[in-house]
This record gives structure tokens, sequence and C-alpha cells, in this order.
């Protein structure tokens, strides 16, 4: 009969952790492998966690009626649920030069293991295309640079503007809101690389996000 104190302790924790790491990990080893080839391209969300993005510029990929759409609305993934959010859609996605992409989030670990990650994604130069969405929160959800310039084609205020909504399977049209629209805009930088635009969100997605020169840092905060 084995003797109760020479058994291996801590399994059930080790497991947790690897269940809160295994997901964040996985994400940094593709990464660091795709960092060798100069640009990583894939499709990407985030969800949930507040995070915030630094940019040099954002240009869409494109121009026509509805490439922007912008409207108010709940974001009930967000951590605390029920965050008022400022939906921006750009319908090819956007060019956003050098990128700085912070998340930080907790583990679900208890001390003395890592209580929170955090990811810094940082890029040369960064395309989001196939329909760009960002949930913004805060007092200071989208901020710019002194000498930024932003610039709306054809901007239309307080128009009705069809949002991501959800169906109950028996209408497939999304429902309509009022919001604001542009044909083409963008936010150019004669400052590049000391002056920036900051995002502040809890949800963003694209059909692809390409980075070139990616370079990635991990660590572990008391908090975020």
């Amino acid at each position: 009969m084995r003797d109760p104190t020479t058994q291996p302790r801590g399994r059930t924790r080790w497991r947790r952790f690897g269940i809160a790491f295994g997901p964040a990990m996985g994400l940094v080893i593709t990464a660091l492998v795709l960092m060798m080839t100069g640009v990583l391209a894939l499709p990407i969300t985030i969800s949930g966690v507040q995070f915030t993005v630094k940019a040099d510029k954002l240009v869409d990929n494109g121009s026509g009626p509805g490439e922007f759409k912008q409207w108010g609305d709940v974001d009930n993934l967000a951590t605390g649920g029920g965050q008022a959010v400022a939906v921006s859609d750009i319908a090819h996605g956007a060019d956003l030069g050098g990128l700085t992409q912070t998340v930080c989030g907790p583990t679900g670990l208890a001390s003395p293991f890592p209580t929170h990650i955090q990811l810094v994604i940082t890029a040369d130069d960064a395309n989001a295309t196939g329909d760009l969405q960002v949930d913004l929160v805060g007092p200071n959800a989208l901020t710019t640079g002194a000498n930024m310039t932003s610039t709306f084609q054809s901007l239309v205020i307080g128009a009705l503007v069809p949002t991501r909504g959800t169906t109950d399977g028996t209408n497939t049209e999304p429902p309509l809101t009022f919001g604001q629209t542009a044909n083409s805009f963008n936010i150019t930088n004669p400052n590049v690389g000391t002056e920036f635009l900051q995002q502040t969100a809890v949800y963003t997605s694209a059909g692809t996000f390409a980075l070139k020169h990616l370079g990635l840092a991990v660590s572990a905060p008391s908090a975020c």
C-alpha cells in the first residue's frame, strides 16, 4: 500500500494551469514560428478582454457606400457584461501601419501561480482585411496625435445602418439602428514613429490579420 505522503501533490492545480495557459502558449509558439517568415496572416478574433491598439495610421482598404459604419451597442461578452460600446465596422478592413497591440487578462489561477498573463504584439506593418469590426469602450475609446488628420468622405450622421445583431432563425436580415456611415476614411500621420492613434476595445475580428516583422512579448503581471 503506497504511503499517501509520497504521492504527488498539486495535480489539480497544475491541470488548471495547463488549461488556462495552454491556448496562450499555443499562440506564443505559433507566433514565434511565424516570426521566422516575417509575416503573420490568419483570421483573428479577440473578445471579452479589454485591450489597447496603438497604430501609425488607419486607412481603409476600399471605398463605396457602407464602407465604414459605426453605431452604439452593448457587448455582453465583455468582462463584467453589458458594456456600452461603439461598434466600428470597416467592410474591406484597414491598413494600420506600425502596430502595438496589448492584451491582458486573468488566468483563473490563484497565487503563487501567475494570476494574469499579458501579450504584447508589435509589427512594422499591419493590415486587417475582410470586414474589420472593433467594439470601442471608455471615455478615450479612440484618440489620435495632435497633428494627425482624420478624413471621412460622404459622411452621414444619423443614418440607418445594419448591425451585426442576432437572429431567431426566422429572420436572416440584421436589425437596423441609427449610426453614421462614410464611403471612405483615413487617419493619417505626418510624424510616423512619434505620434499614434490609440484604441481601447473589448472585441475585434478580421478575416485576415497580416503582420510584417512580428514581435511578441509575454509577461505575467500581478494585475492588468
